[in-house]
């Protein structure tokens, strides 16, 4: 069976998910950056949704945020893990940083189920 691992504190973008993929996927849940890796370093995910805000919290680096590094861990761990950001609307320019950075792709809040899958 495949793994998906969601890394969120927003319930409604984790139950959006787990509604796209449950079918296929073993979904895991957890709501902070810390649980994320440890989880992360225990499996190999077939996909990885992330809050861009757990990057945000550990990444600031001169007045602004290093996705590259946020990401780093998570590289290390597995290399060629895809790697999904989800953020609100108004940070969009914030995500594709992330996505410039190593992420993979990214979804912005309200999650469509449709665009999800």
């Amino acid at each position: 069976m495949k793994h998906i691992l969601i890394a969120s504190e927003n319930q409604m973008a984790c139950d959006a998910l787990r509604e796209s993929f449950s079918r296929e996927f073993r979904i895991d849940a957890v709501s902070n950056k810390a649980s994320c890796l440890d989880k992360f370093g225990k499996r190999r995910y077939d996909f990885t949704f992330i809050d861009l805000d757990l990057f945000r919290e550990s990444s600031l680096v001169k007045g602004q945020y290093d996705y590259k590094t946020a990401l780093q861990p998570f590289r290390q761990a597995f290399p060629t893990a895809e790697i999904i950001v989800m953020s609100s609307q108004d940070m969009i320019r914030e995500a594709v940083m992330a996505v410039k950075a190593g992420a993979s792709d990214y979804l912005t809040y309200p999650i469509d189920k449709e665009e999800a899958s």
